[in-house]
């Protein structure tokens, strides 16, 4: 287990009961009337000094997806820019494969890059994400 795998799975069981109090108190009402959590997992993981985007290796963002839903998560935030969306959708269909967890208590949210804020380009966009995400819907975008 890398450095990074070990200090994400021990802050995140760290945090259990405080995660499962705040994701299930903490919320916002959507317009359909459900309640998205107000915590939720972000997986942008940076850039280097040079600009260069910063990308997982060996699945460890999906690991790190995976462990923070067992934790007690029910929302993940993602976007298009963070180039992850693969992984969010890899370690969602992880931890619902190896809990039997319903997806529909799972939040997902992501978020449309610049280029695609006109009308016209709002549903490709979505649909690109969902097929990165290998997901059905997405919460918001």
């Amino acid at each position: 287990m890398d450095v990074f795998s070990l200090f994400a799975y021990i802050f995140l069981f760290g945090l259990r009961n405080v995660i499962e109090v705040c994701a299930s108190t903490l919320t916002f009402p959507l317009n359909d009337g459900n309640k998205i959590p107000a915590i939720a997992l972000g997986t942008s993981l940076g850039h280097l000094s040079d600009g260069t985007r910063v990308l997982p290796v060996n699945h460890s963002l999906a690991r790190a997806v995976q462990w923070a839903l067992n934790a007690g998560y029910k929302h993940i935030d993602t976007a298009t820019l963070y180039r992850v969306e693969d992984e969010v959708g890899l370690g969602i269909r992880n931890f619902l494969n190896a809990t039997r967890g319903d997806r529909r208590d799972i939040y997902v949210t992501t978020k449309l890059w610049n280029d695609a804020h006109e009308k016209e380009d709002v549903i490709p966009a979505l649909r690109k994400s969902l097929q990165e995400l290998q997901l059905e819907t997405s919460t918001c975008t």
